[in-house]
């Protein structure tokens, strides 16, 4: 199970989620990276349940927070 604290297996997981985005009925789509950070945090069931970021104070937290420090990451080539 990847850890959502290794960076590396954290995105790697994400981009596992990501392409399950499209073609979901998700009421509100937003947007696509957020909704993938919710479904990491609480579960894709959830966002689906929802039709977008589920209300939990912890999974809007993490989306805001990982949000807040992507000026901080850098692709690597």
């Amino acid at each position: 199970m990847a850890s959502p604290f290794n960076p590396e297996q954290a995105i790697d997981a994400q981009s596992d989620v990501l392409p399950h985005l499209r073609g979901e009925d998700v009421r509100d789509p937003g947007d696509e990276i957020d909704l993938a950070l919710a479904a990491c945090n609480a579960g894709w069931s959830q966002v689906s349940r929802y039709g977008g970021i589920p209300p939990f104070p912890q999974t809007e937290a993490y989306v805001e927070r990982i949000r807040d420090r992507q000026s901080n990451y850098r692709l690597r080539g």
